[in-house]
């Protein structure tokens, strides 16, 4: 039914929300308070178990409905699931996808922000840099500030450490801004 794709999107989103459930019970495996209180849950507990059905559910309704009028939004919780995976050549892959065919997505900043991360993990700062600079177009992105934050400290390591100041006095003069104009 044409309802089918929102309903598993929601499942995988459901998938999502219990890997941090079950990450929660992971690390307190050796507490005797949480293993007395859900004793089934804590040994059956896998985070990453739920993050794959997850991305399975992901990858399926980006392969069944292709027209699905959430796509942006299933593509950016499909890389960021795969990225939760350790899986970063596909999460960036899927970041770029949903660069490139949805550019009007609110959620473009936010790819660029996590490809740009991925980069700067890396240690490839120039990527890094291109993908933090882009995200300087979104200013109404909840991302921006961050983005403008992670440009200063990629030209700290790229050792040009006066535009990184520099980068860093903008997003401190974009605080001010954001604090004298009571924005959110």
């Amino acid at each position: 039914t044409p309802l089918e794709p929102e309903l598993q999107f929601r499942l995988a989103e459901l998938y999502m929300r219990r890997s941090k459930t079950d990450r929660f019970f992971e690390v307190h495996r050796e507490s005797e308070t949480v293993v007395h209180l859900a004793p089934r849950l804590v040994k059956e507990a896998s985070s990453r178990a739920n993050v794959e059905k997850a991305v399975s559910m992901y990858a399926a309704i980006q392969q069944k409905w292709v027209d699905f009028a959430q796509m942006d939004l299933v593509i950016f919780n499909h890389a960021f699931a795969r990225q939760t995976l350790d899986q970063e050549k596909a999460a960036e892959a899927l970041y770029q996808q949903l660069i490139s065919k949805y550019a009007n997505s609110p959620l473009v900043a936010d790819a660029h922000l996590a490809i740009g991360e991925i980069n700067f993990n890396r240690g490839q700062f120039q990527p890094a840099l291109e993908h933090f600079n882009a995200v300087k177009r979104y200013p109404e992105s909840r991302v921006y500030p961050y983005g403008l934050y992670k440009a200063a400290w990629t030209h700290y390591n790229m050792h040009n450490p006066e535009q990184g100041l520099r980068k860093l006095e903008e997003v401190v003069t974009y605080g001010k801004f954001v604090a004298q104009n009571k924005m959110d």
